[in-house]
């Protein structure tokens, strides 16, 4: 019992003790906003309490900026504004840095001054100065600052694909700007990579200032990787047939360029080669062979070309779309035997010696159904 009445004592006499209710807190500003310091007059003191607000930075003594007996009475009005019915705020309108520093809120009749620190970030600046030029494995910096003024340090910190970026050197010196400084190698999966760095402060835990993104975006150039071949399997024995179309593709930039390399078994067999990505079987490429792939762009040395291999065989069927009636955009496979083999047909399409007899006895016909 007598612990709960201590207690009780110590808390109204707290607030009996000063005619503030709530005093006014260190904060922390963007430039730019309107930021406000309470000063709220306890409600028993409303009506014969008094109030002034002094700013400490143009005059170390303390300018003051209002008094509550004059309300309408504003040193710079376009700078503070004063809320009368919150008994008294005050209002700092669009905070430059050189707003930074102490601010008092003053009661006349009890003798009391509640100071206030207010601390302002500037918008922070980063950018991209490392060109056009970056290639894989190269080394690469990126540095972000910020000016400051005021007691609240700030944290910058750099985000990669919004991920915070580890080994950032953050420096904080007086009257210079804050400055964060993150280096790294780069690797293909940086390209196109878009670098924040984001404002906080440890005094103020929920306070998000500013961020900027470095311009433009990490343009990182690396060698032709994950490079495949529609069709073809280098791991295995491969069976193609004329007509088909094999397409070459690779993760690249800039671009890769495609060559092709088909040479058949055999000896005195002719090397048949092909520029781009896309490559048609034909009849010349018949039977076995070995087809070589290579793929380069300007990153590649003459000893970084990517080189596939693949072991194919061409049969002599022919790939041919089926007809629009049937299945679109599906295939079938059509043996075209070789004129004079002495198969049941010719690649010309000529009447073989068995078709002719059936037309001979169906016209022999005919012409003895018209004589009944």
């Amino acid at each position: 019992m007598d612990f709960k009445l201590m207690i009780l004592f110590v808390t109204v006499g707290y607030v009996c003790a000063g005619n503030i209710d709530i005093a006014p807190a260190d904060t922390i500003a963007k430039t730019g906003e309107d930021t406000e310091l309470m000063c709220q007059i306890a409600e028993a003191a409303i009506d014969s309490e008094f109030v002034s607000w002094f700013e400490y930075i143009t005059d170390s003594n303390g300018k003051r900026v209002f008094v509550s007996n004059k309300p309408n009475d504003i040193i710079d009005p376009d700078k503070y504004e004063v809320d009368l019915n919150k008994k008294y705020n005050i209002k700092i309108k669009g905070v430059t840095i050189g707003d930074a520093g102490k601010y008092g809120c003053q009661t006349f009749t009890d003798g009391n001054n509640y100071a206030a620190y207010l601390t302002v970030y500037d918008t922070p600046s980063c950018g991209n100065t490392n060109g056009d030029n970056v290639k894989e494995g190269d080394e690469v910096t990126f540095e972000c600052q910020m000016n400051y003024a005021g007691d609240a340090k700030p944290t910058l910190k750099w985000y990669r694909n919004q991920e915070e970026m580890e080994d950032v050197v953050f420096t904080t010196e007086e009257n210079k700007p804050a400055m964060a400084t993150v280096k790294f190698t780069v690797t293909p999966e940086d390209n196109g990579a878009a670098l924040t760095c984001r404002v906080s402060s440890s005094s103020e835990p929920d306070f998000a200032g500013d961020e900027c993104t470095s311009s433009p975006v990490l343009a990182v150039k690396y060698m032709p990787r994950n490079v495949q071949a529609t069709s073809l399997d280098d791991s295995q024995a491969n069976v193609l047939s004329i007509g088909q179309k094999i397409v070459a593709t690779a993760d690249a930039n800039p671009v890769a360029g495609f060559n092709w390399e088909i040479l058949p078994a055999g000896e005195n067999k002719t090397l048949i080669t092909s520029s781009g990505a896309e490559v048609n079987v034909t009849e010349e490429m018949v039977g076995e062979s070995t087809w070589t792939l290579k793929v380069q762009n300007d990153v590649n040395t003459p000893d970084d070309i990517v080189v596939k291999t693949y072991t194919v065989t061409v049969n002599s069927d022919i790939v041919t779309p089926e007809p629009e009636s049937t299945t679109k955009g599906g295939y079938v496979i059509a043996t075209t035997p070789k004129s004079g083999d002495g198969k049941n047909g010719n690649s010309s399409g000529g009447f073989t010696p068995l078709n002719l007899s059936i037309m001979a006895l169906l016209t022999s016909l005919m012409l003895t159904m018209r004589q009944w």
